[in-house]
This record gives structure tokens, sequence and C-alpha cells, in this order.
């Protein structure tokens, strides 16, 4: 009997330690079945069970404990649990101390933990995983530079502020590297700490794809700037960039497209005029720059510029662009018949909204903004001046009364006087006052006219004489005709018959003003047909306006075709660029496009600078324009027929210009940044097989790209030395390559040989297309007659001029010491006009084509000069490789010698 116990305890212990194994931990499987309980006397005593009676028994008490049944052990279905349970001294040691040992504490080697004293509580703890810390936080940067010699570094983090710093012990076995150039502009991911110094760490610096540090850009907080409202100064779609003129700034602040808000974007052009609200920043080199920019609340912000012109000149203008505008044209920009005069035309209806009355407090002419006070509105009250009149402090004048959300009043129709808006509330005249008004009648024979003043039954009586220089000009180039219609601001005079004069007139339509929006008159000052663009000039404002033959009307643009365009009288709309640059739009031709009185006004003579005669003023291809404009408007000096000697004239900084970007099909490349110039924003990418690298600005940079490079700089956006990157190629016209639509491409492979090659043909064949020679007359060693189209004489015999040739509209460069020596004499000692004079010359092509420019040379009043050197041939070397020195040969040499 006592072997069965025994022998049935053992088997019991078994099955205690196969559930053990199956189902706690096994740290405490040795106190589930400790071997030492086994010899105890009272277990050799218990009774002797069967298998199913001790299953049963088993089930039973593990079902008290807590525990489930381990599969396999299923009692059988007759089994009946006894009663009483004869091993519960062994179970106890299973679980719990048996209570004969309670007075001694645990047996020796045995650790009761707490959770397994109680059956059900160690359930629930080993259910429930340990707690672990939170994992830290990963951040994404770039590598901005690593010190080998010391083992430190920092990286550029667009979500933390300032510069990280890391050791080298941080850095995994793949970036451990003791040639810093292999590190730099790495993107990495790092856990963020804090140094004993207080600083910001990097910790377990790890690689990480670009693509997570641009993402970590875009994710990144925007800096906060000034909160400020301004006006819409200027606005290029095209381009993707504006300016906001804000009296508070005192100066105006450039913003991209990117910077404004999904409605505004949408708006596109008509962006210009409308108050926003934005964010302003000023950056390192002191200008300033507007982000956030976003409407206005309570619809302040769809204030458009144009709101008393274009389709809404209901105020002051008495009508729409279809009735005021058009002489004929039927909603255009003047033109058409009755000598391109503006047709008074019925329109918008009048605005009969209550006039206040006010003085001028504040008025900035370049903005247009100012300020008004008034006895009934407390404060200062701001106001847009959107008809272009001569604003002064103090002067009087009439506006409605506009009160904003905010709470804060706005000026609007804001007319000189008592009068505008259309409305009949004028207020009486009186001598001295300063007005407005729209000419109504001119008679060219007798030299007088009437002007009317909305709302007033008396018109006011002129003469020519009143009007001031610029007003003037513009009636030479329209006549009376012409001119009805044209806003004017002019002081009241009282006659003693109780007549009114108006005296000191000003028309706003001859440009002396100019503002965005302006309705103007010009006349086209030089037209560019092989490149489509030109400028032309107002009576009030000698500045160059920009136009593309694009921007005019078919009539004009027939004949700018022509090549008739030079001196043709346009009505145009005025649109800002930049705040010195401006764009003319809508151009149409006033009447026949010519000046009404045969000539044109004295101020519009002369052409600039060293100008010849005539309305040209003898430019050439350029004159003396700016070279600064010439960059601005996307030209190239160099391919205006310029030689670098004229480049002296022009003052430092003259540079190559801007070339218009172009997309090219199959131009598509992948290259490596060779270099970064951080100072200048430029760099250089290398392709494979090519020594020649191509050239990138920061501009060139695709849009997500340039926002990052704003916001973190160029290490910071990944902008490296050896980073991988997309472009397209173009080909400037000095023969060297350009990126285009710059963005990293990190992972893809560089461009094979193959691929570069046909690049580099296809930019190089869409570059000479563009070019073209015209004619085909103009190729090297030449021998041509034109005339002088223009000469500066200059100092001391340097001296330049153009010439152009029968059939080709290309200006040809040459300079004084290029004419034969008599002639020389004639032009330095005798004071000798070239312009207009037909010469002989021979035609050198520079830089093998690439640039279209060219230089005359042995130019001759003579049909016997002009020839080029014996020893020059068709199919020898260069022209300019074949000149030779004038100690060897005489600057002129008759035929044959």
């Amino acid at each position: 009997m006592a072997d069965d116990a025994a022998a049935a305890a053992a088997a019991y212990q078994q099955q205690v330690a196969a559930y053990q194994a199956a189902m706690m931990q096994p740290q405490y499987a040795q106190y589930a079945a400790a071997p030492q309980y086994a010899a105890a006397p009272q277990y050799a005593a218990a009774p002797a069970m069967d298998y199913a009676q001790q299953m049963a028994l088993y089930q039973q008490q593990m079902a008290a404990a807590g525990y489930m049944m381990p599969a396999g052990y299923a009692a059988a279905p007759t089994a009946a649990a006894p009663a009483t349970d004869p091993y519960a001294a062994y179970y106890a040691a299973a679980g719990m101390v048996p209570p004969q040992y309670a007075a001694y504490g645990a047996p020796q080697g045995y650790a009761q933990p707490q959770a397994y004293a109680q059956p059900v509580a160690y359930a629930q703890a080993y259910a429930q995983p340990a707690p672990q810390a939170p994992p830290a936080q990963s951040h994404f940067g770039t590598v901005k530079s690593f010190n080998a010699g010391k083992g430190f570094g920092f990286i550029a983090c667009p979500t933390v502020e300032g510069d990280v710093f890391f050791l080298r012990s941080e850095l995994p076995p793949d970036l451990n590297t003791h040639d810093p150039s292999l590190l730099q502009g790495k993107p990495v991911s790092f856990e963020l700490g804090v140094g004993k110094d207080g600083r910001h760490r990097a910790n377990n610096v790890r690689n990480a794809p670009m693509e997570m540090v641009q993402q970590s850009m875009q994710m990144a907080p925007k800096p906060q700037g000034t909160q400020t409202s301004g006006m819409v100064k200027s606005y290029s779609e095209r381009h993707g960039y504006g300016f906001i003129s804000a009296q508070a700034l005192g100066r105006d602040a450039q913003f991209k497209t990117s910077e404004l808000s999904p409605d505004l974007q949408a708006v596109g052009t008509q962006l210009v005029g409308r108050i926003v609200d934005c964010q302003v920043h000023e950056l390192p080199d002191g200008k300033l720059k507007a982000t956030q920019l976003a409407a206005q609340p309570g619809g302040q912000g769809q204030m458009s510029l144009m709101s008393g012109m274009g389709g809404n000149m209901g105020g002051n203008m008495g009508g729409n662009m279809g009735g005021n505008m058009g002489g004929g044209m039927g909603g255009g920009m003047g033109g058409g018949k009755g000598g391109g005069g503006k047709g008074s035309g019925k329109g918008g209806g009048k605005n009969n909204a209550p006039k206040t009355m006010g003085r001028v407090s504040q008025f900035d002419p370049n903005t247009r903004l100012g300020t008004v006070t008034c006895q009934s509105v407390p404060g200062e009250i701001h106001f847009f001046d959107q008809m272009g009149m001569n604003l002064m402090p103090g002067m009087e004048v009439s506006f409605v009364l506009n009160s904003l959300p905010d709470g804060s009043a706005q000026a609007k129709d804001v007319a000189v006087g008592g009068q505008g808006g259309g409305g009949d509330n004028f207020g009486p005249l009186r001598d001295g006052l300063v007005a407005s008004g729209q000419v109504k009648t001119y008679k060219d024979d007798k030299g007088f006219g009437f002007i009317n003043v909305p709302g007033n039954p008396t018109d006011l009586y002129f003469k020519r004489a009143d009007l001031d220089e610029a007003s003037q000009g513009l009636l030479m180039l329209l006549g009376g005709a012409g001119v009805l219609g044209c806003q004017a601001n002019f002081r009241v005079e009282a006659f003693a018959d109780g007549k009114w004069h108006a005296r000191n007139i000003s028309l706003v339509e001859a440009g002396s003003s100019l503002f965005d929006g302006a309705s103007l008159c010009g006349v086209v000052k030089s037209f560019f047909q092989e490149k489509g663009f030109g400028f032309l000039n107002v009576p009030g404002n000698m500045t160059d306006i920009y136009f593309q033959a694009r921007d005019a009307t078919p009539e004009a643009s027939q004949r700018l075709i022509q090549g008739a365009a030079t001196g043709a009288v346009v009505w145009f709309r005025c649109q800002s660029q930049t705040e010195n640059r401006w764009h003319a739009r809508e151009l149409s031709l006033a009447g026949d496009g010519n000046p009404a009185s045969g000539q044109m006004p004295p101020m519009m003579g002369q052409g600039g600078k060293g100008g010849g005669k005539g309305f040209d003023g003898g430019m050439g291809m350029m004159g003396m324009m700016d070279p600064m404009m010439m960059m601005n408007y996307g030209m190239d000096p160099m391919m205006m027929g310029m030689d670098p000697m004229m480049m002296g004239m022009m003052g430092k900084g003259f540079g190559k210009g801007k070339v218009e970007k172009k997309i090219i099909p199959g131009t598509e490349l992948v290259g490596s940044i060779k270099t970064w110039n951080k100072e200048k924003a430029f760099g250089f990418i290398g392709l494979e097989g090519q020594q020649q690298d191509v050239y990138f600005q920061q501009w060139d940079l695709v849009e997500t790209l340039k926002q990052q490079f704003d916001a973190s700089g160029a290490e910071g956006c990944g902008l490296v030395t050896g980073a991988n990157v997309h472009m397209w190629l173009q080909q400037l016209p000095d023969g060297r390559l350009r990126g285009r639509d710059v963005s990293l491409s990190p992972g893809s492979p560089p461009s094979d040989l193959a691929a570069v090659n046909k690049s580099i043909s296809l930019a190089g064949q869409e570059s000479n297309e563009a070019m073209g020679f015209g004619s085909g007359v103009l190729r090297d060693g030449a021998e041509l007659s034109g005339k002088v189209k223009m000469f500066n004489p200059g100092h001391e015999g340097k001296g330049y001029g153009f010439i152009l040739v029968e059939g080709d509209q290309t200006d040809l460069y040459f300079q004084t010491r290029d004419l034969r020596p008599e002639d020389q004499t004639k032009v330095v000692s005798e004071g000798l006009e070239l312009t207009g004079r037909e010469v002989w010359f021979w035609l050198e092509v520079l830089d093998g084509g690439r640039t279209g420019k060219f230089r005359c040379h042995e130019v001759s009043l003579s049909s016997e000069g002009g020839k080029r050197p014996a020893n020059f041939g068709d199919d020898g070397p260069s022209a300019k490789r074949a000149r030779v020195g004038d100690a060897e040969v005489p600057a002129f040499a008759a035929p044959g010698k």
C-alpha cells in the first residue's frame, strides 16, 4: 500500500512538472513541484487513488487556484472527485508554504514570490507585459559638418532649432569615416537628447532616406514673422512671385505663389490691388519676405485695384471699359476710329453712396497708399488711389466712408475736391479748389476745350497752355479727338464774369505717375522682331516699359511683324513687375498708330544718353539701356551684338544676364552636385563623361525644393556636394549648359554617357534655332554694306555704334578703331555725324556663332573699303584668329595689296 502511494505521488509530481512546463514561467516550476516535499511522512500514508480520481481532483484544485487545465489532462467522464483532499498538504506545498512549515518559514532554496503565493494575482501579472519606457522620437536631418580629428559634428534638422551636436561614437559603422566630405550632407535619423551643457545632442545616429528629411521639412512649423496687412502691388503668375506694399513696412516685401492661400491662388493676375494679411520676415540681406498670405476677413481681401477701372468703372470714370475706353474698339483699350480716342460711352452707372469731405494727411506716390482725416471720424482713414491723382498732404478730397469688420475705417472712391464717384452731391466750385474731371471737348484748330466735372452742370474752360508738358505731349500724339474722356487733375480758377477756368492740368493718361492698372498712351521705342519683345515710353515718364508681341492686339501685332513698329502710338495697360520695372499689357494702336500732329513731342525726341536725332534716339539694338534692366527682362547683353569693350561704359557687374527658362523634351538627366556657392546661391552639376559642368541657381530648383531652400538653406534641403539631382538641360547662347527644374534624386543612378550626349545635342539644336541669324547674309568674313543706325563718339576716340544691313534686323557692333584712319579723323577730329550714313565693312562672327555676336571691321565711308584681309578664307581659321596687328598690315589696304 505504501509503495502504491509513493508511486502515485511520484506520478503526480511528473504531472505537475508537465503542467508547469506548459503553462507557467520556468523560474516558478521549482516551487510548484518541490522534490523535498515528496518524502514527507504524510504523503506516504495517503490513500491510493486510481488515475481518473487523481485527474478529477487535480482539475478541481487547479480551477480553485485560478489555473486552466493543461491540454491532454482532461479527466475521464466517469471520474468522481473525492469529498476530501488527501494531498492537501502537498498541493499547499506546490503553491503555498505548507502549514507545518509556516512557523519556520520557507524551506532552504525556496523563494516564494508574492504573486505566486496568490495564484489569481499571479495569473493577472503573467497576462500583462512588463511596463516599458516609451521609444525615443526620431528626427531627420542632414550632416552639416564633421570634424574627424576631434570626433564630433553637427546635424541640421528642420524640426529642431539650431544645429544638433553629435559624437563619433553615435555613428554606425557605415557612417564612421575619417573623411568629412563623405559624411557631409548625408541624410540621417537620430534621437534627440540634451548634453551636459544643456544644448541639443543627437544619439543613435543612423542612415536615412532623403525623402524622410524632405517630409520632415514640410511638416516642420513655419517661423512666425510680424503680422501685418498690405496691398498686393504686383504679381507675376508666370514667374511665381510678387510684391506687397504696406505703410507699416516702409518698403516692399516679396512673396511667392506657394505662400498664397488657395482662394488667392485662384484669383491669378487679378490679385494685384487686393488687401491681404500676411507674416513679414526680414532676411539676412535686409530684404523683406511675406509668407502665409490670406484674404482679409469680411471680404476686405477681395478689394480690387481696378475697382474704379476695368469692368467696374462705375464711380469716378462713369462707365465700363467698353464705353469709356472704346473709341470704336467696343471694350478695347483705346484705338479704333476717331483718332484712337477714349470713347465717352455709357457705363456702369452712378455711385450714389453719400460722400464725406476730408483732407489728405499722408500719401505715397509710389505705393498709391495714403490716409485722410475728417471731423466726423476720429483717427486716420486709409485709402488707395486707383486713379493716379496728384495728391499732396493738406489737399481736400471727397470719399465714401466704409467701415471694416475690425472697426477701422476705409476711404473708397477718393476724388479731389468735392466731386467724385459720379454722384449728384457735388460740392460748389470755388477759386483755388483742386479737382478732377474728364476732357469733354478740345478743338485743335482753336487750341481750347472744356472739362466736365461729374455732378456739376458747369464745364470748365481750358487752353493748351494750361496743360503740363507731358499732357501737351499726349495731345500731340492723339489730337483733340484722342484726348476726349481722359482723366484730368487741375486747379479751379474763377473768372470775373462768373465762369470757371481749369489751370495746371495734368492728364493721367500721359503717364507722369505710373501705377498698376493705369490706362496710358505711349510710343513704341524699339521692337526686336526676331526676339518678340520691345520697349515703349510715355510722354510723362521716360522709363522704358517692356512689352512682348503677344501683349498686342492682332492689328498692332501685324504692324510689329511688318517692321514698322518704331514710333507707333499705342494704348496699353500698365502692370508693375517690381518697384522700378513695368510691363505693358493689352497694346492696341491709337487710331492708325501715327502721331495725330505728325511729329513727336519734344520730350520724346531723344532716345537717352548718347542718342542721335529722331524718336529712336539712335538707341541701336539696345542703345544705352540699363544693363540691369536687360538682365531683368531675360536678355543676355552679349546676345545684343555688344562687344565686351562696351561693358566698361555700362559699369561693373554687367554679368551675362538671364535667359528665358525653357524645358526641352528629351534633355532629362541625373547628375551629381560638384560645388555650391553659399554666398552667391549657385552651383555646378557634374555629368558622366563631360568636362563642362552644368550651371544652376536657386531659382532653377523645383518649387518644393525652393521652399525648403528658403527655410533651411542649402545643407538643410540636401543641396550638398555629391547629392544626386534630376534636371532638364538647356544650352545658353554662349554655349554654357544650365540645369532647369532641379530636384533631389537620391538613389537614382547618374545618366550614362549616351544619354548625356543626346541631351546636350538636343539642347544645342534648340539654342541654335532660337538664335538663328535671320536673313542668312550674316556670315563670317562677309563683305557687306549698310547704314549706321547709331553712333556714340564717346571720349578720346573710344566711341561705338551699330550698323544695319538691308534684309536683316540684327544690329552689328563696331568701334571707332574699326574705322579706316581717314574716316577716324573725320569722326574724332572733325565731328562728322555717322548716324544714317552708308558704310562698307567686313563682318566677323564671334564665338563660332554660338552667342549671336558680330563685329564689323574696316568700316569705310567709301565703297572701296570694307574688304576682308587677303589671307582670310572661308575654309580657313576664324576671322578673330586671322586678324593681324596694326604694325604688320595698314588699317586700310586697297584690294589686292
